[in-house]
């Protein structure tokens, strides 16, 4: 996967780096020594004015209690995309990185109404905050306690154009208009 990946110091980009969160960090690496990634490209330091377009949607699955695994797996069947579990999972609190495909990236100006709607669309809360066309995550590193957490998602990225049809602005959205919560694939 192509990211933006930051040293520890978050304001300053590295460059676009073919980042494989497959296979976690060791875990004696601090979490503030841990290398940063975004699915944003920018064009300059990381801040939202300078964010360009997100490569995917990107969300934290881990307000409590958290999915179970199988229940992100069937809200994704048919959706291309990732989920690892975070270095502050455990079996018993499950902490995720979910990733989700589209066929183009998002204009970092319609990220926020494309992330809400695809939000609503899963069957699990999301951290509110990670909708941010400038968020960073951590890269992965082992947990604490339990395995690490990888699984790949086989299927067609969303398509981008029916996403922003469908989306209602951000600032219209409510509980009444919400769409029903339903697997991303018809």
């Amino acid at each position: 996967m192509i990211v933006t990946l930051f040293d520890s110091d978050v304001s300053t980009a590295w460059e676009l780096y073919d980042l494989d969160l497959s296979e976690p960090l060791p875990r004696d690496i601090p979490k503030k020594k841990l290398p940063l990634w975004s699915a944003t490209r920018f064009s300059g330091p990381r801040c939202a004015a300078n964010a360009v377009d997100v490569a995917g949607i990107v969300f934290d699955v881990d307000v409590q209690p958290a999915p179970a695994l199988e229940t992100i797996r069937e809200d994704m069947r048919g959706t291309e995309g990732f989920v690892y579990s975070s270095s502050s999972s455990t079996p018993a609190k499950p902490r995720w990185r979910l990733f989700i495909a589209v066929d183009t990236p998002i204009l970092a100006s319609e990220y926020k109404r494309v992330g809400h709607y695809v939000a609503s669309l899963l069957s699990f809360p999301l951290a509110p905050n990670s909708i941010e066309p400038a968020r960073i995550w951590y890269a992965p590193r082992v947990p604490e306690e339990g395995e690490y957490v990888f699984e790949a998602f086989a299927g067609e990225p969303l398509v981008l154009a029916e996403l922003l049809a469908k989306a209602p602005p951000v600032a219209e959205r409510g509980a009444s208009d919400a769409p029903t919560p339903r697997p991303l694939s018809p």
